[in-house]
Parts: C-alpha cells; sequence; structure tokens
C-alpha cells in the first residue's frame, strides 16, 4: 500500500507537466488560415479567399493596385505542418526563442497568424534569423518554418511579382 501511495504524486506530476492543448483536428477540406507579416504587419495572405496584400503603406497609387488573389499550391504541405506544430499549444503572444537572444535588427518583423481560432503573434523578430538559428526554441523553429514556407511560396508567385514595388519600406 505505501509503494502506491509514493508513485501517486509522480503520476500527478507526470499527467501535469504533458501539454493539456488540445490536439488539432480541423479536417483538411475546412483547413485556412491567414497570415500578416512585416514591419508593420503590412503584408498578407488568407487562405480561404486567396486575397493577397503586398502593402498597405501607398503614398502615390491606389491601395488597391497592391492586393492580387493567389491560391496555393502546396496547401496540403502547409495544413501537414500546422497539424505536427498543434497551434492550440502555443502561446498568443508566442516568444519563438528558447534563450535571451542576442541578434537585433531595425526594424524587426511582426507575424500576427490566425488558424482557425487560434491566433498566434509574434512581434520584434530580428530579420535575418534562419529556421536553423540556434536560439530558436523547438516550437520556435516549428513556427518559422511554416511562416517562412508561406511567404516564400506567396511571394515566388507571379501573382506576387506582378504587384508593383513598394513605395515605402517601413516608416
Amino acid at each position: 500500500m505505501k509503494k502506491s501511495l509514493v508513485f501517486l504524486p509522480l503520476i500527478a506530476i507526470a499527467l501535469t507537466s504533458c501539454d493539456s492543448a488540445k490536439p488539432y483536428d480541423t479536417p483538411y477540406e475546412e483547413f485556412s488560415f491567414r497570415l500578416d507579416w512585416g514591419v508593420q504587419l503590412d503584408s498578407s495572405y488568407d487562405s480561404k479567399t486567396g486575397k493577397v496584400v503586398k502593402t498597405n503603406k501607398v503614398i502615390e497609387r491606389k491601395p488597391e493596385e497592391y492586393i492580387t488573389t493567389y491560391q496555393l499550391p502546396n496547401l496540403e504541405e502547409i495544413y501537414n505542418k500546422v497539424k505536427k506544430m498543434n497551434p492550440y499549444s502555443y502561446a498568443r503572444d508566442f516568444d519563438p526563442f528558447a534563450t535571451k537572444h542576442h541578434i537585433m535588427s531595425n526594424p524587426n518583423i511582426d507575424y500576427y497568424l490566425v488558424i482557425d481560432d487560434k491566433i498566434i503573434e509574434v512581434r520584434d523578430f530580428p530579420i535575418g534569423v534562419g529556421t536553423d538559428d540556434k536560439t530558436l526554441s523547438s516550437k520556435g523553429k516549428k513556427f518559422i518554418e511554416l511562416v517562412y514556407l508561406i511567404i516564400d511560396t506567396v511571394q515566388a508567385s507571379d501573382e506576387w511579382k506582378a504587384l508593383p514595388d513598394y513605395e515605402v519600406l517601413y516608416a
């Protein structure tokens, strides 16, 4: 009897230390997301509508000249990455670094990702930090790999390239 009493607290500790986030179980057919990125979140992609916004910062042109539509050819690959990372296990204000990072850039990039009803925000991410950066946490690496995959795919498209050049890089 005493031996089993010793194991009860250990089992309770083990159970409470497990990730208690609900699993990501949205079917592929219902999957959609929106990603905003940039110095002031001025670019965005919405997979539900295919709407691409290159920038909101315009001076001489009309804002609608920086908007197009595009359907991602690799949506299933993105969906599989989302399932593996489980967005429900991320805090809304997420710091992707495992340690205090000393990389600084000016300006920094912000990311605002919405998957279903889950929002994940990363603020002040240094420009030039790659997915192989040793200061990223495991979850941070998964998040950054996902947003880089989305952004790289959108920016490689003919639709993105057909949009006018930026009038303002950051202000």
